[in-house]
């Protein structure tokens, strides 16, 4: 995603002035997953999006390294998706 919130698919996409390369594929119809990598390629975290056929609701399942390179790790399900 891009500082105007586009998302690029199936293809690098530079991230402005931080260094950082995103990349989201779209596995299904249904589903997103995405990566941010640094420029020398080590990764920086990533995360999965889903919405079922009946758009119920929206899992995100997303994961990262903080400052001290410790990772983390975030799972979360929302209402509705409209």
């Amino acid at each position: 995603m891009d500082q105007a919130g586009i998302v690029t698919f199936n293809r690098p996409h530079e991230m402005l002035e931080t260094g950082l390369v995103a990349v989201s594929i779209r596995t299904d119809p249904h589903t997103i997953k995405s990566k941010v990598r640094r420029e020398d390629g080590s990764l920086v975290g990533g995360g999965t999006y889903e919405a079922p056929p009946d758009a119920k609701s929206l899992t995100a399942t997303n994961f990262g390294y903080g400052s001290q390179l410790h990772q983390f790790h975030q799972d979360g399900v929302g209402p509705e998706v409209k």
